[in-house]
């Protein structure tokens, strides 16, 4: 029931131990005898999207919202130094009372014990790396809104598999603007409104809300093209613990994306940043292809 990403909070170092030692997020859990290092559960996943099944943090998300009360053991969270800013909203905490109370008036009450193994599924950077994707502006005046464009809608799909398996922390960009664009540097450059904070067009699109909700991921709002804050944000990260390798994908390549992997490439120059150019979408093909080859000059990886 821990969030699956970091929290920072003060630990001593048996707590840090355990911390390390339990998993972070459903995705990180094993899968029982035929877990194989790890494939076991990439194929339970891949078969359960293939035959239309929720994913294990729809069906988290699905009780909680039919009104399923999911207690963590407070005694254990104790032991173990996890604290409640860890765990996934909308989970109480209890003990061997709130237990007893609720299975007394309860139609049923269950009791599930997690652990895991000795790794998690591989990643890009291998076993347990310390990675971080960023997914930018995949917001519906983006895709089939004010600027939409069959590209940005093209590739929707993807990004969003890509996010939800993602093995490593994930973060959403918003492109944020008020009801003076109009009035702003970017609104006389680009008299099109688009991306005002509250409207439909400001938020992410379905497929990427879901996931962002499962994860219970990060945003950052930003006010222009690229996130200063965000940069910040992983420097500070990589500070607290270095970060093995950064990636964005989404919208739009020729704006939002390539200025934010530059700013990224800028404030971790020995972190490998990466875009993948299939996962993305330009304001043009032409212009998609332009900011492509930009970030590989800036040493950006771009390979799909």
């Amino acid at each position: 029931m821990r969030k699956p990403t970091k929290v920072q909070v003060a630990k001593g170092a048996l707590e840090r131990m355990f911390r390390a030692m339990m998993p972070r997020g459903t995705f990180w859990l094993d899968l029982s005898r035929v877990n194989t290092l790890g494939i076991g559960p990439n194929m339970i996943r891949f078969m359960m999207r293939k035959k239309g099944i929720a994913s294990l943090e729809e069906l988290i998300a699905q009780t909680q919202e039919h009104g399923v009360r999911i207690v963590a053991c407070q005694m254990s969270m104790d032991i173990m130094g996890i604290s409640k800013e860890e765990l996934l909203g909308g989970v109480e905490l209890g003990g061997v009372a709130t237990f007893l109370g609720s299975g007394e008036t309860s139609d049923m009450s269950l009791f599930i014990l997690v652990g895991r193994g000795s790794r998690g599924p591989p990643t890009q950077g291998g076993p347990m790396a310390n990675a971080y994707l960023v997914v930018v502006d995949m917001q519906h005046d983006f895709v089939d809104g004010a600027l939409g464009t069959a590209e940005a809608r093209a590739i929707v799909p993807a990004v969003a598999e890509h996010a939800r398996d993602f093995a490593g922390t994930v973060v959403f960009t918003l492109d944020t603007h008020h009801e003076n664009y109009a009035s702003t540097q970017e609104g006389r450059n680009l008299p099109v409104e688009h991306c005002i904070r509250g409207t439909h067009g400001w938020e992410l699109v379905d497929e990427l809300e879901a996931v962002r909700r499962e994860r219970g991921s990060r945003i950052f709002e930003k006010p222009t093209f690229g996130s200063v804050e965000l940069a910040r944000w992983l420097a500070a990260e990589n500070e607290r613990e270095p970060i093995d390798s950064v990636e964005l994908c989404g919208l739009c390549t020729d704006i939002c994306v390539v200025s934010n992997a530059l700013l990224v490439k800028a404030s971790l120059p020995e972190v490998p940043v990466r875009v993948n150019p299939g996962l993305c979408a330009g304001v043009t093909p032409e212009s998609h292809e332009a900011a492509i080859a930009t970030m590989h000059s800036c040493q950006v990886d771009v390979s799909e």
